[in-house]
């Protein structure tokens, strides 16, 4: 065993090769998680990227509206973007469900496109007087759950975080503006989050 040893330490150390850039390129270009996540602070992508990125959610909330192309974008992806805005890329739990950057934007369509369709299977609609009457309420009905269902958490980001800029100089009231407006108002490239304490069922 002792000589094994000694022949280990007397192996010559191997000089370092350089790791090709390409190579280095494709490491940073790989999503690994790191612990902790956020250190980088959350970047100021568009609500319009933020949502493109969900476009198989989309395309599955757009099947199960029952209204037309322009009513969707009009009613339904209106609301989405202006939540997106709200809430742009903060996670929906620092440590359960949906954690992650831009959890809190895919949870909330989740949860509306699962009460729309879950409406639709609700027996309200038919007290309708005549079938002309329920065309009319049913698109309104469902727009109204799934509405309920993305804002379902919209207290978080008042209750369960603290935005700031890097140096903590600059710190977003959720009760004035959007974060999206708020961040590009200041021009601020990166955001960094911090949980409250004592934030359970206040949301």
């Amino acid at each position: 065993m002792l000589s094994w040893i000694k022949q280990l330490v007397a192996k010559p150390v191997q000089p370092n090769v350089a790791t090709p850039d390409h190579l280095k390129l494709s490491v940073l270009k790989r999503d690994i998680p790191r612990y902790p996540p956020f250190m980088k602070g959350l970047p100021l992508e568009s609500p319009e990227d933020i949502i493109a990125v969900q476009s198989e959610l989309m395309v599955q909330l757009a099947q199960s509206t029952k209204v037309t192309k322009a009513a969707f974008e009009e009613h339904y992806r209106s609301a989405i973007l202006r939540f997106a805005c709200f809430v742009h890329l903060l996670p929906a739990s620092q440590a359960h469900h949906h954690r992650g950057a831009g959890g809190l934007l895919r949870h909330s369509i989740e949860v509306g496109l699962w009460a729309l369709r879950e409406a639709d299977k609700m027996l309200l609609l038919d007290l309708c007087k005549t079938p002309g009457h329920r065309r009319e309420i049913e698109p309104r009905w469902l727009l109204t759950a799934f509405l309920a269902g993305l804002c379902h958490d919209i207290g978080k980001p008042a209750t369960d975080v603290l935005i700031r800029n890097h140096a903590s100089t600059k710190q977003w009231n959720p009760i004035e503006c959007s974060l999206w407006d708020w961040a590009d108002h200041e021009g601020i490239d990166a955001y960094f989050l911090e949980w409250q304490s004592g934030r359970a069922k206040q949301h």
